[in-house]
């Protein structure tokens, strides 16, 4: 497990995602933050729009993601357009997410 921060309840368990499937889960979530149309904050995370045709993948990258990291909570909405990608939960999520989309 890998500590976001050393009072922090934040905790991700990289072993949660097999290892043969990590690179791919690593190379999905590139492909669909990439993708991001808009990006909004919210006073516990963010929400990121992201095209229609991403839904499947989305799905999928939530699949695993709950997996490692149970702190996050996530929403779809979608629209006719697009998608939109709630990203919350509480403590220093915000600063989590920001980690994540500069590493990208």
């Amino acid at each position: 497990m890998l500590p976001l921060a050393d009072d922090s309840a934040l905790v991700c368990n990289l072993n949660a995602i097999a290892v043969e499937q990590r690179e791919a889960h690593q190379r999905l979530m590139h492909t669909l933050f990439t993708a991001v149309i808009e990006i909004c904050e919210l006073p516990e995370g963010y929400r990121f729009r992201l095209p229609i045709e991403s839904e499947a993948d989305l799905q999928a990258w939530i699949a695993n993601e709950r997996r490692c990291c149970a702190f996050l909570q996530f929403r779809i909405t979608q629209t006719s357009e697009s998608l939109w990608l709630e990203l919350t939960g509480s403590g220093e999520i915000k600063a989590f997410i920001q980690a994540q989309w500069s590493a990208l």
